[in-house]
């Protein structure tokens, strides 16, 4: 059986995706409300208790809810998160009602094995001063000594080549492009968020989304995406036509025009998506990511830490 992917919801209204291997599914984010998100999963013929476990890439409230933290506990359903991440959650009734559960599992940079049987990297990315991941997630059809690898990134500030290697050579690349520079700057937001989102700790343009596509694409020597997923396309300073335009010159200029684009939705869940497996010949090659860091904010203070209010208010896309 195929590995299988599907957005819920992509924006800075919510996210949430899935991942589903044999039956068995990982959700990526939890960004919607209980009552959303339940609604979302059965747009794709599911329901709560079809989870096995939800990871987490950042605390910002568009990738979280409480409210979906209550049901998950509620169900005994597993929820991954870094360390860090716990410091922000800790005062959530639905995070306590999972962390008394037992039912919260703690990851770090190293890769791992979640409950659904998929093995993840991590990716530490720059989207401000707390701990925000990216992942490469794995599956290897030991019968056919098969790889199917998903790379997905929704909030990214800037990049460079350890971000490049990190996500290389993957199925299926679902990965961030978030607005257009002129509809930013024109945009009625605050300037202080204008100045945030264009900077390293903020988001992708489309043109930089397309740079680091375009760089991902080079560095894929032992296999292409056979799908790409466009992620927090923004509402107010994106269009879906701008950011699939932009995708589209990378893919025409690499040959590549054959790979479908998925602008991921806000307001409904994605179609469900095959991750095909490629022979794994080179499995060595594969799994030798990069451990590189991105570079380091200097003014960033890190006693006084940003609450997730705060978080909230700051960085909204």
């Amino acid at each position: 059986m195929a590995l299988r992917f599907s957005t819920l919801a992509s924006g800075s209204k919510g996210n949430s995706s899935i991942v589903e291997l044999d039956g068995k599914y990982l959700m990526v984010d939890i960004g919607l409300s209980a009552k959303s998100l339940k609604g979302r999963l059965s747009q794709v013929g599911l329901s709560i208790k079809h989870l096995t476990d939800v990871l987490l890439t950042h605390t910002h409230g568009d990738h979280v809810n409480d409210t979906a933290l209550t049901l998950l506990a509620e169900q005994g359903i597993w929820f991954w998160c870094h360390a860090e991440h716990q410091e922000y959650l800790a005062q959530r009734p639905g995070f306590q009602s999972l962390k008394s559960s037992g039912l919260v599992l703690t990851y770090d940079e190293r890769k791992f094995q979640t409950i659904s049987g998929l093995t993840v990297y991590p990716a530490a990315l720059r989207h401000g001063p707390e701990k925000t991941f990216g992942f490469r997630i794995e599956h290897t059809w030991k019968v056919a000594n098969e790889r199917s690898v998903i790379a997905y990134f929704a909030d990214i500030g800037c990049w460079n080549r350890a971000t490049v290697d990190h996500f290389a050579n993957c199925n299926l690349l679902a990965m961030e492009f978030n607005h257009d520079v002129k509809m930013t700057l024109a945009s009625p937001r605050h300037p202080s968020v204008i100045k945030r989102n264009l900077s390293d700790d903020g988001h992708l343009s489309n043109d930089q989304a397309a740079g680091l596509l375009q760089q991902i694409l080079n560095a894929s020597m032992i296999c292409k995406p056979k799908n790409l997923v466009l992620l927090h396309i923004s509402d107010q300073c994106n269009t879906h036509e701008m950011a699939v335009n932009a995708a589209t010159r990378v893919l025409s200029h690499s040959g590549l025009e054959y790979i479908p684009i998925h602008p991921a939705q806000q307001s409904q869940a994605g179609g469900w998506l095959e991750v095909p497996p490629v022979t794994n010949v080179c499995a060595d090659t594969c799994t030798e990511i990069s451990t590189q860091s991105l570079p380091v904010v200097k003014s960033v203070r890190k006693k006084n830490k940003v609450s997730p209010f705060q978080q909230e208010f700051f960085f909204p896309v």
